[in-house]
């Protein structure tokens, strides 16, 4: 696959506030997310992004979050009725196992407020310990509810307590995230492509980051104009895209979304190309802090449009892709105080037409790391940018190959 081709398609380009599924946006919020607060009752209730209040059913369920109650904020009754109730808290992910009153199943608890039946009790001890029954805890029929059924556990590869939203996979972020093949635990304001072949998900432990790939044989208009149709029903408004203005719409499809919850704004990316391959990925737009879950001494460069971004804490290797209207020189001035910052030494340039191609090092413990980092102009069908390709690991290098590729990428 050509690397055009290749940044086309990286447009995969993934708890408490992936617990929250937002409806209409309320009123701004009088106290931040996160705010625990009571009023004269006893019931203790979390703020979401939303402003609305979402209540504890028991003490149980709130100490799966909170060890005490050193931090809820008490309040006036008046202004706790003030506050939409947005609707019960369930066990925090991973925690505890979880049994109806009326159903002889054990669930554990997954991302989303997913009940995961553990088959087997062997699979129960694998995962718990041999004390795993001592962890479970009788919920109520009437919070059922609350939750949805998601994939069966049959054994300890199929969940992570530590990373519940692990299934079957291998961790992909520095920080825990997980990927996996199973689309039954993206966010529910991710829109699911009917009919689709998942090929890969990945989920950042905050849920904040979310990345799927998936295949389908329809044609690329109907897809453009299912995501056109079905993204806004879900709160998403649509936006200008750089990528599609660069790609183009003939036989590829790039569509750009963003939202706010009420706490965080977020982008929501749609590429498709002719080969059937359609990625998505969601990521919040805040503009000082860094991709969830990406190695902090990897410059990060702002104000771009993101194609694609992972790391592999197994690897130790890295990597993001995105476009951008600065120029190439602009991009590389602006990484140059955080290169220093972080103690990287160039100690390569190869530049290929008009891309910048530059390779640094720096010790990390005892070995050493390698940054890569190609910046160059792309030209497009409506308008031309610069496309920004950073690699990270203990051995980066370009090959002939992505010489050749990078060639027939970048403007002459």
């Amino acid at each position: 696959m050509s690397l055009a081709k290749q940044l086309f398609a990286m447009s995969t380009a993934l708890a408490l506030s992936a617990l929250f599924v937002f409806p209409a946006r309320a009123a701004e919020p009088i106290y931040p997310f996160g705010t625990l607060v009571r009023s004269s009752g006893n019931a203790v209730y979390v703020i979401g992004g939303d402003g609305m209040r979402y209540a504890f059913p028991n003490e149980r369920i709130y100490k799966s979050w909170f060890k005490d109650f050193v931090n809820v904020k008490h309040i006036a009754d008046d202004e706790l009725a003030a506050m939409t109730l947005g609707g019960n808290m369930t066990y925090k992910p991973g925690v505890k196992l979880i049994k109806l009153t009326t159903d002889p199943k054990v669930y554990a608890v997954g991302s989303e407020k997913t009940l995961r039946w553990v088959k087997t009790e062997s699979a129960a001890k694998e995962i718990y310990g041999a004390a795993w029954a001592k962890n479970v805890d009788d919920v109520s029929d009437a919070f059922f509810s609350d939750y949805q059924i998601g994939a069966p556990i049959a054994s300890k590869g199929d969940f992570d307590p530590a990373w519940p939203i692990y299934a079957n996979a291998t961790v992909i972020s520095v920080t825990g995230g997980a990927s996996f093949t199973d689309p039954s635990e993206l966010p529910r304001d991710i829109p699911r492509y009917p009919g689709a072949s998942y090929t890969g998900v990945s989920i950042s432990v905050t849920g904040n980051d979310v990345a799927a790939e998936l295949t389908t044989s329809d044609p690329v208009a109907s897809v453009q104009r299912w995501y056109e149709t079905m993204a806004p029903k879900l709160g998403w408004v649509k936006r200008e895209s750089l990528a599609q203005a660069v790609f183009g719409t003939n036989k590829k499809m790039s569509l750009s979304f963003r939202k706010s919850d009420g706490s965080m704004t977020y982008d929501f990316n749609v590429t498709m190309l002719d080969s059937g391959m359609l990625t998505l990925y969601r990521t919040p737009t805040t503009a000082d802090v860094g991709f969830d879950g990406f190695p902090s001494s990897v410059p990060m460069y702002q104000g771009g449009e993101i194609l694609y971004v992972k790391s592999n804490a197994a690897s130790s290797t890295a990597e993001y892709v995105e476009l951008t209207t600065a120029k190439p020189e602009e991009v590389i001035e602006a990484l140059t105080s955080d290169l220093s910052k972080n103690a990287w030494n160039a100690i390569d340039v190869k530049d290929v037409g008009t891309a910048l191609i530059r390779k640094y090092e720096r010790m990390e413990g005892n070995r050493i790391m390698n940054l890569l980092i190609v910046i160059g102009e792309v030209k497009g069908v409506e308008r031309d940018a610069t496309a920004v390709i950073v690699r990270y690991g203990p051995t980066t290098v370009i090959s002939a190959v992505d010489l050749d590729q990078l060639k027939s990428l970048f403007k002459k």
